[in-house]
């Protein structure tokens, strides 16, 4: 039993260097995760303001994590032209 903790938890920690690995990619990219960024993160993004921003995250909360960095154009507010400013400084990260 001891030997399949210790197996568990060193899947567990490679799970998590993994995880924290493609977080830190996607920072030294400047990329904004649309899923996981809070108001002030979204708000760096060219022509996200507060308002914009607070749209993002409630189309967020009420239909989940976005499957493809385009999908935020279902947000209201996000059209063509703010979607064309943002769309190589986004991503949707590592999506299961």
């Amino acid at each position: 039993m001891k030997h399949i903790a210790r197996i568990l938890s060193l899947v567990a920690l490679v799970v998590s260097l993994s995880l924290a690995g493609q977080v830190w990619a996607q920072n030294m990219a400047g990329l904004v995760n649309i899923n996981t960024a809070d108001e002030t993160a979204l708000v760096a993004l060219d022509q996200v303001g507060k308002t914009r921003a607070q749209a993002i995250i409630k189309y967020r909360e009420a239909h989940g994590n976005f499957k493809a960095v385009d999908d935020i154009k279902a947000v209201p507010g996000i059209g063509s032209k703010v979607f064309e400013l943002i769309k190589d400084k986004v991503t949707v990260g590592d999506v299961h």
